[in-house]
């Protein structure tokens, strides 16, 4: 049984640790990263039997303007995607009528597997492609799930 619970600096490091595609994580400081995330209110760790699956959450840029983000550990499987999937569903669908989260981005590596997929079980739609956007050179998308 898959349970959320509030993220904490241990169930981050175990995210980082046991992260399945550390592309993203190198993006970015991850003493950096982690700092920011455990700052913001709506951070979230899936547990299942006791191992992290994954984290995810908002952080929020300015009122208005918020980026979702969601890590998964060498744990996860299909099962454990769809449940991430669906809770993320939810709590975008509830909090997407505050006006502090009128527009929710989120920037997926564009040869991910499974970015669009993901994205668009979410309600994102994609708004561009950054070409050669990090240090390797490859290009992310920018999806982004606007209140209507």
């Amino acid at each position: 049984m898959i349970r959320f619970v509030r993220l904490t600096p241990e169930l981050l490091d175990q995210v980082f640790l046991y992260n399945r595609r550390l592309d993203a994580v190198e993006l970015f400081n991850p003493a950096s990263f982690k700092d920011r995330v455990l700052r913001q209110e709506i951070a979230v760790a899936a547990i299942d039997g006791g191992f992290v699956i994954g984290a995810g959450g908002l952080v929020i840029h300015w009122p208005g303007r918020a980026e979702g983000w969601w890590l998964m550990t060498s744990f996860a499987n299909r099962r454990h995607l769809a449940r991430c999937t669906h809770y993320s569903r939810r709590q975008l669908d509830r909090l997407i009528t505050n006006p502090v989260y009128r527009r929710v981005e989120m920037i997926v590596k564009a040869s991910h597997p499974w970015r669009e997929t993901f994205a668009e079980a979410l309600g994102f739609e994609r708004e561009a492609r950054m070409t050669s956007w990090c240090p390797d050179g490859l290009d992310w998308d920018l999806y982004a799930r606007i209140s209507e």
